[in-house]
């Protein structure tokens, strides 16, 4: 927190209600994990794998 208050972040911490029992998604949290998780999923978007160019262009087809 003390990093994003120097660099002009708001960074809100959402806290886990005490009375729920079990696995129960934060909203703001579940949100964050999701967009990593789609992110990681298709991660052929953000990495190249290919060494030839003829390789990437066939994933494109």
């Amino acid at each position: 927190m003390a990093h994003g208050q120097q660099v002009g972040i708001e960074v809100e911490v959402v806290e886990r209600n005490p009375a729920e029992v079990g696995f129960v998604p934060q909203p703001k949290r579940w949100a964050v994990e999701q967009t990593n998780g789609i992110l990681m999923l298709h991660r052929r978007l953000v990495r190249d794998y290919e060494h030839r160019p003829a390789t990437a262009e066939s994933r494109v087809h």
